[in-house]
């Protein structure tokens, strides 16, 4: 999207994670000639959060990766589709869902490599002399359907570099 200049974030700002994310986030942006504009995504706040994404003329939307957002995710992707929004999710379900894009962790290998961890403690290890570990492989996906909803021609060396197209 060459013509972007402001960009919606939806973030939980109750997660101290988060805070340092969004700030990572301005930092890239201010780097990028971008301007981004953070919203709560909090189900209180949902409804009162997308109309301010809505009269703010922003060109797209980031999703950050607080887990309380996930149960949100229907509702937020429905938004985006109304509003004409290209949006990127931390969460590979969102595509699945209808979202454009997301580029995330694979968290069900997380949650495997966080089951081997449980499975040494139980065994006698010192939860203090376990590595701090990383994900270290993320995964773009792509929904070509929304993209052509949103009257997007996305670039063949980002289809070319994604990890799944649904078409």
């Amino acid at each position: 999207m060459p013509k972007l200049e402001r960009v919606a974030v939806l973030w939980n700002p109750d997660n101290p994670q988060i805070v340092r994310v969004v700030e990572k986030l301005r930092q890239v942006a201010l780097a990028l000639g971008l301007e981004i504009a953070v919203f709560p995504a909090r189900p209180s706040d949902l409804e009162a959060t997308f109309a301010a994404i809505a009269n703010a003329r922003l060109g797209g939307l980031v999703v950050t990766d607080d887990s309380s957002i996930d149960l949100l995710l229907p509702r937020i992707v429905e938004f985006a589709a109304e509003r004409r929004l290209p949006a990127i999710y931390p969460f590979s379900t969102a595509v699945q869902r209808g979202g454009l894009m997301s580029y995330s962790a694979d968290f069900f290998e997380l949650w495997r490599r966080a089951a081997g961890y449980v499975d040494r403690i139980l065994k006698g290890s010192r939860p203090s002399d376990l590595p701090v570990e990383h994900a270290t492989a993320v995964a773009l996906k792509v929904n070509l359907k929304t993209a052509k909803r949103l009257d997007l021609i996305l670039s063949p060396t980002l289809l070319a570099r994604a990890d799944e197209v649904i078409e």
